[in-house]
Protein backbone atom coordinates (compact mmCIF):
# COMPACT_ATOMS: atom_id res chain seq x y z
CA UNK A 1 0.00 0.00 0.00
CA UNK A 2 0.84 3.03 -0.86
CA UNK A 3 0.20 7.01 -0.04
CA UNK A 4 1.13 10.19 -2.04
CA UNK A 5 2.61 12.17 0.62
CA UNK A 6 1.73 15.70 -0.73
CA UNK A 7 0.52 19.31 0.91
CA UNK A 8 -3.44 17.87 -0.25
CA UNK A 9 -3.95 15.57 2.84
CA UNK A 10 -2.36 17.50 5.06
CA UNK A 11 -4.00 20.83 3.89
CA UNK A 12 -7.66 18.69 4.76
CA UNK A 13 -6.62 18.87 7.92
CA UNK A 14 -5.53 21.89 8.96
CA UNK A 15 -8.17 23.36 6.87
CA UNK A 16 -10.16 22.40 9.76
CA UNK A 17 -8.73 25.41 12.07
CA UNK A 18 -10.00 27.74 9.30
CA UNK A 19 -13.12 26.86 8.11
CA UNK A 20 -15.11 28.92 10.11
CA UNK A 21 -17.74 29.46 7.23
CA UNK A 22 -16.72 26.22 5.50
CA UNK A 23 -18.91 22.38 5.90
CA UNK A 24 -18.16 19.86 6.95
CA UNK A 25 -16.03 21.32 9.98
CA UNK A 26 -16.34 18.53 13.06
CA UNK A 27 -15.64 21.39 15.47
CA UNK A 28 -18.36 23.76 14.16
CA UNK A 29 -21.03 20.81 13.49
CA UNK A 30 -20.22 19.66 16.87
CA UNK A 31 -21.43 22.24 19.14
CA UNK A 32 -23.89 23.43 16.30
CA UNK A 33 -25.94 19.44 17.06
CA UNK A 34 -25.30 20.84 20.78
CA UNK A 35 -27.34 23.99 20.71
CA UNK A 36 -30.30 21.84 18.71
CA UNK A 37 -30.05 19.43 21.35
CA UNK A 38 -31.36 21.91 24.69
CA UNK A 39 -32.56 19.13 26.62
CA UNK A 40 -29.42 17.56 27.22
CA UNK A 41 -26.09 18.48 29.23
CA UNK A 42 -23.43 17.95 26.53
CA UNK A 43 -19.77 17.78 27.69
CA UNK A 44 -17.04 18.03 25.44
CA UNK A 45 -13.50 17.08 25.64
CA UNK A 46 -10.59 17.07 23.20
CA UNK A 47 -6.90 15.41 23.10
CA UNK A 48 -4.15 15.43 20.45
CA UNK A 49 -2.21 12.21 19.92
CA UNK A 50 1.08 11.56 17.78
CA UNK A 51 2.78 8.51 16.79
CA UNK A 52 6.15 9.18 15.88
CA UNK A 53 8.68 6.21 15.71
CA UNK A 54 6.43 3.59 17.46
CA UNK A 55 6.38 5.93 20.04
CA UNK A 56 3.24 8.03 21.79
CA UNK A 57 3.57 11.82 22.50
CA UNK A 58 0.97 14.37 23.48
CA UNK A 59 1.05 17.52 21.05
CA UNK A 60 -1.10 19.76 23.74
CA UNK A 61 1.69 18.47 27.00
CA UNK A 62 3.22 22.02 25.81
CA UNK A 63 0.34 23.93 27.56
CA UNK A 64 0.76 25.76 30.57
CA UNK A 65 -2.20 24.10 32.85
CA UNK A 66 -0.75 20.70 31.46
CA UNK A 67 2.07 18.92 34.14
CA UNK A 68 4.89 17.16 32.67
CA UNK A 69 4.15 12.93 32.73
CA UNK A 70 5.55 11.09 35.31
CA UNK A 71 5.21 7.29 33.28
CA UNK A 72 5.39 7.01 29.54
CA UNK A 73 1.83 6.61 27.18
CA UNK A 74 0.34 3.73 27.21
CA UNK A 75 -2.31 2.08 25.02
CA UNK A 76 -4.99 0.08 27.24
CA UNK A 77 -8.10 -1.71 26.84
CA UNK A 78 -11.44 -2.17 29.22
CA UNK A 79 -14.54 -3.32 28.63
CA UNK A 80 -15.45 0.26 27.46
CA UNK A 81 -12.68 0.52 24.45
CA UNK A 82 -8.71 1.47 23.79
CA UNK A 83 -7.95 4.52 25.52
CA UNK A 84 -4.31 6.35 25.43
CA UNK A 85 -3.05 6.32 29.37
CA UNK A 86 -1.42 9.49 30.15
CA UNK A 87 -2.86 11.57 27.33
CA UNK A 88 -3.87 14.53 28.20
CA UNK A 89 -8.14 15.44 27.79
CA UNK A 90 -9.02 19.18 27.67
CA UNK A 91 -12.41 20.38 28.65
CA UNK A 92 -13.73 22.53 26.04
CA UNK A 93 -17.01 24.88 26.27
CA UNK A 94 -17.02 26.31 22.74
CA UNK A 95 -15.50 25.99 18.89
CA UNK A 96 -13.04 28.58 19.45
CA UNK A 97 -11.61 26.30 22.05
CA UNK A 98 -11.41 23.13 20.11
CA UNK A 99 -9.33 25.18 16.82
CA UNK A 100 -6.94 27.16 19.32
CA UNK A 101 -6.16 23.54 20.62
CA UNK A 102 -5.92 22.31 17.32
CA UNK A 103 -3.48 24.95 16.12
CA UNK A 104 -2.02 24.21 19.82
CA UNK A 105 -1.17 20.49 18.34
CA UNK A 106 -0.37 21.26 14.74
CA UNK A 107 2.47 23.96 16.38
CA UNK A 108 4.14 20.76 18.21
CA UNK A 109 3.85 18.62 14.73
CA UNK A 110 7.54 16.64 13.68
CA UNK A 111 7.52 17.59 10.00
CA UNK A 112 10.39 17.31 7.51
CA UNK A 113 11.52 18.24 3.38
CA UNK A 114 12.82 15.65 0.88
CA UNK A 115 12.86 16.18 -2.90
CA UNK A 116 8.82 15.44 -3.03
CA UNK A 117 7.32 17.69 -0.10
CA UNK A 118 9.05 20.58 1.68
CA UNK A 119 6.71 20.25 4.60
CA UNK A 120 6.05 16.10 4.97
CA UNK A 121 4.30 14.75 7.93
CA UNK A 122 6.85 12.70 9.92
CA UNK A 123 3.97 11.14 12.20
CA UNK A 124 0.74 9.58 12.50
CA UNK A 125 -1.58 12.31 14.58
CA UNK A 126 -5.27 11.48 16.10
CA UNK A 127 -7.49 14.21 17.33
CA UNK A 128 -10.02 12.72 19.48
CA UNK A 129 -13.25 14.93 20.36
CA UNK A 130 -14.86 12.83 23.40
CA UNK A 131 -18.53 14.02 23.11
CA UNK A 132 -20.81 13.04 26.99
CA UNK A 133 -24.55 13.51 26.80
CA UNK A 134 -26.82 13.77 30.04
CA UNK A 135 -30.41 14.39 30.33
CA UNK A 136 -31.26 17.40 32.30
CA UNK A 137 -34.32 15.36 33.78
CA UNK A 138 -32.43 14.63 37.29
CA UNK A 139 -34.08 11.42 37.39
CA UNK A 140 -32.81 9.66 34.17
CA UNK A 141 -29.51 7.89 35.03
CA UNK A 142 -28.59 7.08 31.21
CA UNK A 143 -26.18 8.92 29.40
CA UNK A 144 -24.59 8.64 25.80
CA UNK A 145 -21.05 8.62 25.17
CA UNK A 146 -19.55 8.90 21.73
CA UNK A 147 -16.15 9.72 20.24
CA UNK A 148 -14.83 11.34 17.16
CA UNK A 149 -11.03 10.44 15.73
CA UNK A 150 -9.78 13.02 13.43
CA UNK A 151 -7.17 11.18 11.65
CA UNK A 152 -4.48 12.52 9.68
CA UNK A 153 -1.77 9.45 8.19
CA UNK A 154 1.64 9.68 7.49
CA UNK A 155 2.05 9.02 3.25
CA UNK A 156 4.32 6.06 2.50
CA UNK A 157 7.14 7.02 0.61
CA UNK A 158 9.21 5.76 -2.25
CA UNK A 159 12.76 5.98 -0.59
CA UNK A 160 13.84 5.55 -4.39
CA UNK A 161 11.71 8.85 -5.24
CA UNK A 162 11.86 10.79 -2.11
CA UNK A 163 15.49 10.56 -1.95
CA UNK A 164 15.58 10.00 2.05
CA UNK A 165 18.66 10.12 4.29
CA UNK A 166 19.32 9.46 7.75
CA UNK A 167 17.02 10.56 10.72
CA UNK A 168 14.08 10.94 7.45
CA UNK A 169 15.17 7.85 6.05
CA UNK A 170 14.52 5.92 9.90
CA UNK A 171 11.14 7.89 9.79
CA UNK A 172 10.04 6.50 6.37
CA UNK A 173 10.64 3.20 7.34
CA UNK A 174 8.66 3.06 10.76
CA UNK A 175 6.12 5.42 8.27
CA UNK A 176 5.63 2.17 5.54
CA UNK A 177 5.79 -0.38 8.58
CA UNK A 178 2.75 1.08 10.26
CA UNK A 179 0.93 1.93 6.89
CA UNK A 180 1.54 -1.72 6.13
CA UNK A 181 0.38 -3.29 9.07
CA UNK A 182 -2.70 -1.04 8.79
CA UNK A 183 -3.11 -2.83 5.73
CA UNK A 184 -3.16 -6.05 7.13
CA UNK A 185 -6.19 -4.85 9.37
CA UNK A 186 -8.31 -3.32 7.20
CA UNK A 187 -7.89 -6.85 4.70
CA UNK A 188 -8.70 -8.61 8.03
CA UNK A 189 -12.13 -6.56 8.49
CA UNK A 190 -13.26 -7.13 4.76
CA UNK A 191 -12.51 -11.28 5.08
CA UNK A 192 -15.62 -12.56 7.13
CA UNK A 193 -14.18 -15.52 7.51
CA UNK A 194 -11.21 -14.08 9.54
CA UNK A 195 -11.71 -14.64 13.04
CA UNK A 196 -8.56 -12.78 14.72
CA UNK A 197 -7.83 -9.54 13.42
CA UNK A 198 -4.37 -8.22 13.83
CA UNK A 199 -4.97 -4.63 15.99
CA UNK A 200 -1.59 -5.31 18.33
CA UNK A 201 1.03 -5.40 15.62
CA UNK A 202 2.01 -1.85 16.23
CA UNK A 203 0.44 1.07 17.87
CA UNK A 204 -1.28 2.83 15.22
CA UNK A 205 -3.63 0.25 15.00
CA UNK A 206 -3.71 -0.88 18.61
CA UNK A 207 -5.55 3.14 18.85
CA UNK A 208 -7.64 2.77 15.82
CA UNK A 209 -9.39 -0.18 17.21
CA UNK A 210 -12.28 1.46 18.10
CA UNK A 211 -12.40 3.19 14.75
CA UNK A 212 -11.70 0.69 12.32
CA UNK A 213 -14.87 -1.58 12.92
CA UNK A 214 -17.25 -2.40 14.63
CA UNK A 215 -19.36 -0.15 17.21
CA UNK A 216 -18.56 3.01 14.69
CA UNK A 217 -19.00 5.09 11.33
CA UNK A 218 -15.70 5.19 9.83
CA UNK A 219 -15.26 7.90 6.53
CA UNK A 220 -12.40 7.78 4.56
CA UNK A 221 -10.76 10.77 2.82
CA UNK A 222 -8.59 9.94 0.34
CA UNK A 223 -6.23 12.71 -1.49
CA UNK A 224 -5.00 12.01 -5.20
CA UNK A 225 -2.80 14.32 -7.93
CA UNK A 226 -4.46 13.86 -10.99
CA UNK A 227 -1.43 13.83 -13.19
CA UNK A 228 0.35 10.98 -15.32
CA UNK A 229 3.40 11.51 -13.04
CA UNK A 230 1.96 10.30 -9.92
CA UNK A 231 -0.44 7.84 -11.41
CA UNK A 232 1.40 4.50 -9.41
CA UNK A 233 0.88 6.63 -6.17
CA UNK A 234 -2.70 7.53 -7.06
CA UNK A 235 -3.68 3.92 -8.17
CA UNK A 236 -2.18 2.49 -4.94
CA UNK A 237 -4.22 4.92 -2.70
CA UNK A 238 -7.59 3.90 -4.70
CA UNK A 239 -7.15 0.53 -4.35
CA UNK A 240 -6.63 1.19 -0.69
CA UNK A 241 -9.82 2.64 -0.22
CA UNK A 242 -11.79 0.29 -2.26
CA UNK A 243 -9.93 -2.59 0.52
CA UNK A 244 -11.53 0.03 3.20
CA UNK A 245 -14.94 -0.60 1.48
CA UNK A 246 -15.50 -3.70 2.14
CA UNK A 247 -15.45 -3.48 5.96
CA UNK A 248 -18.64 -3.53 7.62
CA UNK A 249 -19.53 -1.69 10.57
CA UNK A 250 -22.44 -2.05 13.16
CA UNK A 251 -22.85 1.31 14.52
CA UNK A 252 -24.73 1.30 18.09
CA UNK A 253 -25.70 4.06 20.64
CA UNK A 254 -23.52 3.72 23.89
CA UNK A 255 -25.36 4.08 26.80
CA UNK A 256 -23.91 4.06 30.30
CA UNK A 257 -25.33 4.55 33.75
CA UNK A 258 -24.84 6.87 36.18
CA UNK A 259 -24.37 5.73 39.19
CA UNK A 260 -25.43 8.57 41.64
CA UNK A 261 -28.36 8.86 40.16
CA UNK A 262 -29.22 5.48 39.97
CA UNK A 263 -28.47 4.68 43.76
CA UNK A 264 -30.95 7.89 44.76
CA UNK A 265 -33.82 6.67 41.98
CA UNK A 266 -33.18 3.43 43.79
CA UNK A 267 -33.78 4.81 47.02
CA UNK A 268 -36.70 7.04 46.20
CA UNK A 269 -38.60 2.91 44.87
CA UNK A 270 -37.10 1.61 48.10
CA UNK A 271 -39.25 4.00 49.93
CA UNK A 272 -42.18 3.94 47.52
CA UNK A 273 -42.52 0.10 47.98
CA UNK A 274 -42.18 0.32 51.61
CA UNK A 275 -44.84 2.59 51.24
CA UNK A 276 -47.14 0.56 49.39
CA UNK A 277 -46.12 -2.35 51.28
CA UNK A 278 -47.66 -0.08 54.48
CA UNK A 279 -50.78 0.57 52.79
CA UNK A 280 -51.33 -3.53 52.38
CA UNK A 281 -50.55 -4.26 55.83
CA UNK A 282 -53.43 -1.88 56.61
CA UNK A 283 -56.08 -2.75 54.86
CA UNK A 284 -55.29 -6.86 55.85
CA UNK A 285 -55.06 -5.59 59.62
CA UNK A 286 -51.10 -6.48 59.78
CA UNK A 287 -49.84 -2.84 60.97
CA UNK A 288 -47.92 -4.91 63.69
CA UNK A 289 -45.58 -6.26 61.10
CA UNK A 290 -42.19 -4.26 60.57
CA UNK A 291 -39.95 -4.65 57.88
CA UNK A 292 -37.07 -3.01 59.84
CA UNK A 293 -33.68 -5.49 60.43
CA UNK A 294 -34.61 -7.61 63.41
CA UNK A 295 -33.00 -6.45 66.58
CA UNK A 296 -31.62 -8.61 69.23
CA UNK A 297 -35.22 -8.95 71.64
CA UNK A 298 -36.74 -9.86 68.57
CA UNK A 299 -33.92 -12.91 67.60
CA UNK A 300 -34.32 -13.85 71.17
CA UNK A 301 -38.27 -14.36 70.65
CA UNK A 302 -37.70 -16.26 67.55
CA UNK A 303 -35.00 -18.58 69.05
CA UNK A 304 -37.11 -19.20 72.16
CA UNK A 305 -40.12 -20.15 69.52
CA UNK A 306 -37.69 -22.69 67.92
CA UNK A 307 -36.67 -24.50 71.12
CA UNK A 308 -40.26 -24.82 71.86
CA UNK A 309 -41.47 -25.85 69.18
CA UNK A 310 -38.41 -28.80 69.21
CA UNK A 311 -39.63 -29.94 72.19
CA UNK A 312 -43.33 -30.27 71.60
CA UNK A 313 -44.83 -27.23 73.71
CA UNK A 314 -45.75 -25.10 70.52
CA UNK A 315 -47.76 -26.52 67.88
CA UNK A 316 -46.42 -23.91 64.97
CA UNK A 317 -44.77 -20.60 63.93
CA UNK A 318 -46.51 -18.15 62.88
CA UNK A 319 -45.10 -16.92 59.03
CA UNK A 320 -45.00 -12.76 59.36
CA UNK A 321 -42.29 -11.67 56.86
CA UNK A 322 -39.76 -13.14 54.66
CA UNK A 323 -37.08 -11.63 56.71
CA UNK A 324 -38.35 -13.12 59.66
CA UNK A 325 -38.31 -17.10 57.58
CA UNK A 326 -34.78 -16.15 57.29
CA UNK A 327 -34.22 -15.56 60.62
CA UNK A 328 -36.13 -18.38 62.15
CA UNK A 329 -34.02 -21.24 60.16
CA UNK A 330 -30.97 -19.40 61.31
CA UNK A 331 -31.95 -19.87 64.80
CA UNK A 332 -32.80 -23.64 63.54
CA UNK A 333 -29.22 -23.59 62.84
CA UNK A 334 -27.87 -22.02 66.01
CA UNK A 335 -30.17 -24.25 68.01
CA UNK A 336 -29.18 -27.23 66.71
CA UNK A 337 -25.15 -26.59 66.73
CA UNK A 338 -25.93 -26.22 70.39
CA UNK A 339 -27.36 -28.87 71.19
CA UNK A 340 -24.47 -31.35 69.37
CA UNK A 341 -22.63 -29.43 71.40
CA UNK A 342 -24.38 -30.52 74.60
CA UNK A 343 -24.30 -33.80 73.95
CA UNK A 344 -20.52 -34.38 73.23
CA UNK A 345 -19.91 -32.60 76.46
CA UNK A 346 -22.19 -34.83 78.23
CA UNK A 347 -20.22 -38.00 76.28
CA UNK A 348 -16.80 -36.68 76.93
CA UNK A 349 -18.36 -36.38 81.19
CA UNK A 350 -19.71 -40.10 80.91
CA UNK A 351 -17.13 -42.13 79.15
CA UNK A 352 -13.45 -42.29 79.04
CA UNK A 353 -12.14 -42.42 75.70
CA UNK A 354 -9.08 -44.88 74.29
CA UNK A 355 -7.23 -44.67 71.43
CA UNK A 356 -8.03 -47.40 69.03
CA UNK A 357 -4.78 -48.46 68.51
CA UNK A 358 -3.40 -48.60 72.07
CA UNK A 359 -3.50 -52.79 71.90
CA UNK A 360 -2.15 -52.63 75.38
CA UNK A 361 -5.13 -50.71 76.80
CA UNK A 362 -7.43 -52.55 75.10
CA UNK A 363 -5.91 -55.91 75.89
CA UNK A 364 -6.74 -54.98 79.84
CA UNK A 365 -9.55 -53.72 79.72
CA UNK A 366 -10.88 -57.39 77.93
CA UNK A 367 -9.11 -59.08 80.71
CA UNK A 368 -11.31 -56.68 83.38
CA UNK A 369 -14.17 -58.13 81.39
CA UNK A 370 -15.84 -54.19 80.26
CA UNK A 371 -17.45 -55.93 77.27
CA UNK A 372 -21.35 -56.58 76.61
CA UNK A 373 -22.89 -59.77 76.03
CA UNK A 374 -21.86 -59.68 72.24
CA UNK A 375 -18.22 -59.05 73.30
CA UNK A 376 -17.93 -55.88 71.91
CA UNK A 377 -16.83 -52.78 74.41
CA UNK A 378 -19.23 -50.65 76.39
CA UNK A 379 -19.90 -47.17 75.02
CA UNK A 380 -20.29 -45.78 71.47
CA UNK A 381 -17.23 -45.23 68.66
CA UNK A 382 -16.30 -42.04 68.83
CA UNK A 383 -13.81 -40.45 65.51
CA UNK A 384 -10.69 -43.00 66.02
CA UNK A 385 -11.36 -43.61 69.59
CA UNK A 386 -14.40 -46.01 71.63
CA UNK A 387 -15.95 -44.79 74.59
CA UNK A 388 -15.95 -47.20 77.97
CA UNK A 389 -18.79 -47.06 79.95
CA UNK A 390 -18.91 -45.92 83.72
CA UNK A 391 -21.89 -47.10 86.01
CA UNK A 392 -23.41 -44.89 88.23
CA UNK A 393 -22.00 -44.95 92.01
CA UNK A 394 -26.12 -45.84 92.76
CA UNK A 395 -25.74 -49.08 90.83
CA UNK A 396 -23.37 -50.92 93.03
CA UNK A 397 -23.86 -54.22 93.46
CA UNK A 398 -24.79 -55.63 97.43
CA UNK A 399 -22.79 -58.65 96.54
CA UNK A 400 -19.17 -58.24 95.14
CA UNK A 401 -19.71 -59.90 91.98
CA UNK A 402 -17.63 -62.83 90.36
CA UNK A 403 -15.58 -61.08 87.61
CA UNK A 404 -16.30 -62.45 84.07
CA UNK A 405 -14.04 -64.38 82.36
CA UNK A 406 -13.61 -62.16 79.29
CA UNK A 407 -14.09 -65.29 76.56
CA UNK A 408 -16.52 -68.23 77.53
CA UNK A 409 -14.99 -71.45 76.67
CA UNK A 410 -16.95 -73.35 74.13
CA UNK A 411 -17.67 -77.09 75.22
CA UNK A 412 -16.07 -79.16 72.98
CA UNK A 413 -18.13 -81.47 70.99
CA UNK A 414 -17.64 -84.55 70.33
CA UNK A 415 -16.30 -84.31 66.48
CA UNK A 416 -14.45 -81.62 65.59
CA UNK A 417 -16.39 -78.16 63.19
CA UNK A 418 -15.62 -78.02 59.86
CA UNK A 419 -13.31 -75.27 58.60
CA UNK A 420 -15.72 -72.78 57.81
CA UNK A 421 -17.73 -72.98 61.17
CA UNK A 422 -14.50 -73.05 62.99
CA UNK A 423 -13.21 -69.85 60.73
CA UNK A 424 -16.43 -68.49 61.69
CA UNK A 425 -16.53 -69.15 65.03
CA UNK A 426 -12.72 -68.04 65.44
CA UNK A 427 -13.25 -64.51 63.84
CA UNK A 428 -16.31 -63.80 66.27
CA UNK A 429 -14.86 -65.23 69.48
CA UNK A 430 -11.03 -64.89 69.66
CA UNK A 431 -10.16 -63.20 66.31
CA UNK A 432 -13.03 -60.30 66.75
CA UNK A 433 -10.01 -58.06 67.11
CA UNK A 434 -8.20 -59.14 64.46
CA UNK A 435 -11.24 -59.17 61.85
CA UNK A 436 -12.25 -55.79 63.10
CA UNK A 437 -8.97 -54.44 62.22
CA UNK A 438 -9.27 -56.44 58.84
CA UNK A 439 -12.75 -54.63 58.10
CA UNK A 440 -11.07 -51.09 58.42
CA UNK A 441 -7.97 -51.89 56.60
CA UNK A 442 -10.05 -53.32 53.74
CA UNK A 443 -12.57 -50.33 53.73
CA UNK A 444 -9.34 -47.98 54.02
CA UNK A 445 -7.65 -49.69 50.77
CA UNK A 446 -10.79 -49.76 49.08
CA UNK A 447 -11.25 -45.70 49.59
CA UNK A 448 -7.90 -45.47 48.32
CA UNK A 449 -8.52 -47.42 45.25
CA UNK A 450 -11.27 -45.55 44.44
CA UNK A 451 -9.48 -41.58 45.12
CA UNK A 452 -6.84 -43.30 42.77
CA UNK A 453 -9.27 -43.89 39.67
CA UNK A 454 -10.96 -40.69 40.42
CA UNK A 455 -7.31 -39.21 40.31
CA UNK A 456 -6.36 -40.82 37.23
CA UNK A 457 -9.38 -40.30 35.91
CA UNK A 458 -8.70 -36.12 36.17
CA UNK A 459 -5.13 -36.68 35.16
CA UNK A 460 -6.21 -37.61 31.74
CA UNK A 461 -8.95 -35.23 31.43
CA UNK A 462 -5.92 -32.22 32.46
CA UNK A 463 -3.64 -34.27 29.81
CA UNK A 464 -6.15 -34.21 26.77
CA UNK A 465 -6.50 -30.71 27.57
CA UNK A 466 -2.99 -29.77 27.47
CA UNK A 467 -3.23 -31.18 23.97
CA UNK A 468 -5.66 -29.29 22.88
CA UNK A 469 -4.16 -26.09 23.99
CA UNK A 470 -1.16 -27.00 22.61
CA UNK A 471 -2.65 -27.83 19.15
CA UNK A 472 -4.34 -24.43 19.45
CA UNK A 473 -1.02 -22.24 20.68
CA UNK A 474 0.70 -24.38 17.33
CA UNK A 475 -2.06 -23.02 15.20
CA UNK A 476 -1.31 -19.03 16.83
CA UNK A 477 2.03 -19.46 15.98
CA UNK A 478 2.11 -21.04 12.25
CA UNK A 479 -0.94 -18.37 11.70
CA UNK A 480 1.83 -15.41 12.79
CA UNK A 481 4.99 -17.21 10.79
CA UNK A 482 2.75 -17.18 7.22
CA UNK A 483 1.93 -13.56 7.64
CA UNK A 484 5.62 -12.52 8.83
CA UNK A 485 4.67 -11.09 11.45
CA UNK A 486 7.96 -10.22 13.81
CA UNK A 487 9.72 -7.66 15.58
CA UNK A 488 13.06 -5.92 14.05
CA UNK A 489 15.24 -8.37 16.08
CA UNK A 490 13.34 -11.17 14.58
CA UNK A 491 11.23 -11.88 17.91
CA UNK A 492 7.87 -13.53 17.22
CA UNK A 493 5.16 -10.61 18.60
CA UNK A 494 2.70 -12.12 21.05
CA UNK A 495 -0.95 -10.92 21.04
CA UNK A 496 -3.60 -11.24 23.35
CA UNK A 497 -5.38 -14.82 22.08
CA UNK A 498 -1.73 -16.40 22.03
CA UNK A 499 -0.52 -14.84 25.80
CA UNK A 500 -3.74 -16.59 26.68
CA UNK A 501 -3.39 -20.02 25.83
CA UNK A 502 0.14 -19.87 27.02
CA UNK A 503 -1.00 -18.96 30.39
CA UNK A 504 -3.61 -21.68 30.09
CA UNK A 505 -0.93 -24.19 29.24
CA UNK A 506 1.11 -23.40 32.29
CA UNK A 507 -1.69 -23.86 34.85
CA UNK A 508 -2.73 -27.27 33.33
CA UNK A 509 0.86 -28.14 33.64
CA UNK A 510 0.77 -27.16 37.16
CA UNK A 511 -2.25 -28.81 38.19
CA UNK A 512 -1.07 -32.14 36.04
CA UNK A 513 2.33 -31.93 38.26
CA UNK A 514 0.28 -31.57 41.35
CA UNK A 515 -2.45 -34.56 40.46
CA UNK A 516 0.52 -36.64 39.33
CA UNK A 517 2.55 -36.45 42.51
CA UNK A 518 -1.32 -37.07 44.29
CA UNK A 519 -1.61 -40.44 42.58
CA UNK A 520 2.05 -41.46 43.49
CA UNK A 521 1.40 -40.64 47.14
CA UNK A 522 -1.76 -42.76 46.43
CA UNK A 523 -0.22 -45.97 45.12
CA UNK A 524 2.26 -45.56 48.22
CA UNK A 525 -0.74 -45.69 50.48
CA UNK A 526 -2.46 -48.56 48.39
CA UNK A 527 0.72 -50.57 48.51
CA UNK A 528 0.81 -50.17 52.29
CA UNK A 529 -2.63 -50.80 52.90
CA UNK A 530 -2.43 -53.80 51.25
CA UNK A 531 0.40 -55.46 52.92
CA UNK A 532 -1.53 -54.83 56.19
CA UNK A 533 -5.07 -56.49 54.87
CA UNK A 534 -2.74 -58.94 53.74
CA UNK A 535 -1.19 -59.67 57.03
CA UNK A 536 -4.38 -59.62 58.74
CA UNK A 537 -6.01 -61.97 56.12
CA UNK A 538 -3.09 -64.25 57.44
CA UNK A 539 -4.14 -64.04 60.98
CA UNK A 540 -7.49 -64.40 60.70
CA UNK A 541 -6.25 -68.11 58.38
CA UNK A 542 -4.14 -69.34 61.49
CA UNK A 543 -5.84 -68.17 64.11
CA UNK A 544 -8.47 -70.65 62.36
CA UNK A 545 -6.28 -73.18 61.50
CA UNK A 546 -4.77 -72.63 65.44
CA UNK A 547 -7.92 -72.44 67.36
CA UNK A 548 -7.16 -72.26 70.97
CA UNK A 549 -3.58 -72.04 70.95
CA UNK A 550 -3.65 -68.50 70.30
CA UNK A 551 -2.73 -67.82 73.36
CA UNK A 552 -0.35 -69.62 73.65
CA UNK A 553 2.61 -68.39 71.88
CA UNK A 554 1.89 -70.09 68.44
CA UNK A 555 1.05 -66.69 67.07
CA UNK A 556 2.59 -63.54 66.99
CA UNK A 557 1.14 -60.61 69.54
CA UNK A 558 -2.10 -58.79 68.42
CA UNK A 559 -0.02 -55.34 68.80
CA UNK A 560 1.72 -56.18 65.67
CA UNK A 561 -1.29 -55.61 63.47
CA UNK A 562 -1.89 -52.02 62.65
CA UNK A 563 -4.42 -50.00 60.72
CA UNK A 564 -3.68 -48.10 57.92
CA UNK A 565 -3.99 -44.26 58.97
CA UNK A 566 -2.83 -41.04 57.62
CA UNK A 567 -3.05 -37.56 59.63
Amino acid sequence: MEFFTMPPRTWFMRQLQRMWFLRPSMAIMVFRMIEERPTHAITVRVSYLEIYNESLFDLLSTLPYVGPSVTPMTIVENPQGVFIKGLSVHLTSQEEDAFSLLFEGETNRIIASHTMNKNSSRSHCIFTIYLEAHSRTLSEEKYITSKINLVDLAGSERLGKSGSEGQVLKEATYINKSLSFLEQAIIALGDQKRDHIPFRQCKLTHALKDSLGGNCNMVLVTNIYGEAAQLEETLSSLRFASRMKLVTTEPAINEKYDAERMVKNLEKELALLKQELAIHDSLTNRTFVTYDPMDEIQIAEINSQVRRYLEGTLDEIDIISLRQIKEVFNQFRVVLSQQEQEVESTLRRKYTLIDRNDFAAISAIQKAGLVDVDGHLVGEPEGQNFGLGVAPFSTKPGKKAKSKKTFKEPLRPDTPPSKPVAFEEFKNEQGSEINRIFKENKSILNERRKRASETTQHINAIKREIDVTKAALNFQKSLWEKQGKYENKGLMIIDEEEFLLILKLKDLKKQYRSEYQDLRDLRAEIQYCQHLVDQCRHRLLMGATVGKNLTSGTMSPLSSLRTCRWH
